[in-house]
């Protein structure tokens, strides 16, 4: 397993470092750390009134010097947990840097701060770590504790979510605190304010439609749970009704979850896209770690002139 850290110097990054050195992984594993010096504009460098002159030359060269600090720091965290890791400094746009470094690397991983050094510190999710999601292609675990404990995997029969499965199975380390299979059904909601009441006709085919939803849940669910049985490890199940995000959320909410793992899209929808609308409410809101995992890319590229209705 080849695993990225991508790093800013902020809390938030100290934090992913700590979850990644925290998880008793497996010596030999591959680990590089990177930092992205990214540019200055070069209009800092024009002073006027609201704005003093500003040394860009000694600006890039000590902001350079600060993440090196830092990468050197990560280093040495990590080598107390018996992973030896290579630090990358790397300068551009901070996404699409990562996401070249990741490809180039090759990694099965990446892992970034939820937040990094920005302004609004009241936001769930940085602007950085939602563009590193978008545009990486390998999965991308946005770190919101330094520890793990119990996972939710969040099945809902895409290839993402089957590739989250696989993921997590392949290092058992990364489940050692137990694994919740949630499988939400999204049961049809209809709205009968100021409408006749609905025939017989229409009142069966809305509960069939509804026990259907329920059924493929449970059978997702049940499926995915005697996965990770085959391997050890303990497992609970739950099939709750209702919108997906919100369900995910409670869901880490009540149980104390330390991480969600999910696909990056639903079975439907705009799969042109690249994060579906659930999994993007579920990185702003969950109050725990999230891992997005894309559908391979022979299959995403497959889905790519896909369109039917809303994705979720």
């Amino acid at each position: 397993m080849r695993l990225l850290v991508a790093i800013d110097g902020s809390t938030d990054a100290d934090r992913a470092v700590a979850l990644v050195s925290g998880a008793s992984l497996p010596p030999g594993l591959a680990v590089r750390v990177v930092a992205v010096a990214e540019e200055m504009p070069d209009w800092l460098a024009m002073p006027g009134e609201a704005v003093p002159y500003i040394d860009l030359a000694a600006a890039d060269q000590q902001v350079a010097a600060d993440l090196t600090t830092a990468l050197e720091a990560a280093k040495a965290t990590l080598a107390k947990a018996g992973l030896e890791a290579e630090a990358v400094l790397l300068r551009g746009r901070p996404s699409t840097q990562i996401a070249q470094e990741a490809e180039a690397f090759g990694a099965d991983l990446v892992v970034v701060g939820s937040r990094g050094r920005g302004p609004f510190r009241s936001m769930l999710l940085g602007s950085v770590s939602a563009e590193v999601v978008d545009v990486v292609a390998a999965p991308v675990l946005v770190a919101r504790s330094a520890t793990l404990g119990p996972v939710i995997v969040a099945e809902d029969g895409s290839d993402g979510a089957r590739r989250a499965v696989e993921l997590l199975l392949s290092c058992p380390t990364l489940v050692a605190g137990g694994v919740r299979v949630v499988s939400v059904a999204a049961t049809p909601q209809l709205s009968f304010i100021g409408l006749e009441p609905m025939t017989a006709e229409v009142a069966d085919m809305w509960a069939q439609t509804r026990d259907a939803v329920i059924e493929t849940s449970h059978k997702l669910s049940a499926a995915t749970a005697d996965r990770f049985r085959e391997h050890d490890i303990a497992v609970e199940v739950a099939t709750p009704e209702g919108d997906p995000a919100h369900a995910l959320v409670a869901e880490a909410r009540e149980h104390g979850v330390g991480l969600i793992a999910m696909g990056s899209r639903g079975q439907t929808g705009l799969t042109r896209l690249v994060l579906g609308s659930v999994a993007r409410n579920v990185l702003l809101h969950a109050p725990c770690s999230v891992m997005i995992v894309k559908a391979p890319p022979a299959v995403a590229e497959k889905d790519a002139g896909t369109t039917a209705g809303a994705d979720h």
